[in-house]
């Protein structure tokens, strides 16, 4: 990759090097002439760091000093080497101000493209909850398998045809063998939207993510109500009860998620809540405009230092 990069840059005259994704962040210093913006999707320390806290398994303790520590030093030193920085929440920005004593920082929040979602009509199915993400993540491995251990089972206890509908490509083994005729994986999708629509709520049982959830917005963009860990729905503007609702512990997650599909009024609520702040807030063609402003600052910026 770097030396393509270098070629393209010896081959090209390029007003600016976008960085999507924190980890290519570590190519910038092969073409230090060209201004470089990064776009971070997650400070990934972050991750690392609570998955180190809410693990018991002292390996997996050990796994996560590791990985978390690593991926400190490797923010740290190739973030400061970059013009300019976006992360897509306040929370966020705070964080890379705080740890990594970087002070000019953007915050270009996630989007989703609205229209898209109004073109397929929602069916939901009785009683099916459904979880959105890639499966070959670990944040997201963590919270489904945390959802189908701990809450789950009290929910069908008390809604015994209940269905949990986990969409998203690569669910490894340990999480497939839980299939059964209450929890089906769809593996990758070619439409996302088709099985989302059968949802009546989307839980987000995240535990050690970092940055905001798009899953939440696209959620929000299809008109589904939304249950969500507090950390799960860190990074976006939203309000417990209003346009989202929150819960923490197996047993009040369990509960809500219960209450939610016995009160169609109050999902309806949630669903147009969720649909006004989406539209008012995370629409691409709200977002996209903040994007080229901080594409401006970073050769502004260049310009600024060469002279």
């Amino acid at each position: 990759y770097s030396r393509k990069i270098i070629e393209l840059a010896g081959e090209t005259r390029f007003d600016l090097v976008h960085v999507e994704w924190s980890h290519y962040a570590a190519y910038v210093p092969f073409v230090p002439e060209i201004p470089s913006f990064v776009c971070t999707h997650n400070v990934e320390f972050l991750s690392w760091r609570r998955f180190t806290a809410a693990t018991n398994n002292p390996l997996k303790k050990l796994l996560g000093m590791h990985e978390g520590s690593k991926l400190y030093r490797f923010e740290k030193e190739f973030y400061r080497k970059v013009d300019y920085l976006s992360t897509v929440s306040d929370n966020d920005a705070r964080l890379v101000r705080g740890e990594f004593g970087i002070d000019d920082v953007c915050v270009i929040p996630n989007g989703v493209a609205i229209a898209p979602y109004d073109e397929i009509p929602n069916e939901p199915v009785p009683n099916r909850l459904v979880y959105c993400g890639s499966m070959d993540a670990f944040i997201n491995q963590d919270a489904v398998a945390w959802f189908l251990r701990s809450i789950f089972p009290l929910i069908l206890k008390r809604k015994p045809g209940a269905t949990f509908t986990v969409i998203g490509r690569d669910p490894p083994e340990s999480l497939r063998k839980s299939a059964s005729e209450n929890v089906h994986f769809t593996g990758g999708v070619k439409d996302v939207r088709l099985p989302l629509k059968e949802g009546m709520l989307e839980v987000v049982p995240l535990r050690i993510a970092g940055g905001s959830r798009l899953k939440i917005l696209e959620a929000f963009a299809a008109r589904i109500p939304v249950l969500s860990t507090t950390i799960g729905a860190e990074g976006l503007d939203v309000e417990n009860g209003k346009n989202i609702a929150l819960a923490d512990t197996p047993e009040t997650f369990a509960d809500e998620c219960v209450r939610l599909l016995d009160d169609p009024n109050r999902r309806q609520k949630l669903a147009d809540e969720g649909r006004i702040i989406v539209d008012r807030q995370y629409d691409w063609s709200r977002i996209s405009p903040l994007i080229e402003a901080a594409w401006r600052h970073t050769v502004e910026k260049r310009a600024g230092q060469s002279r």
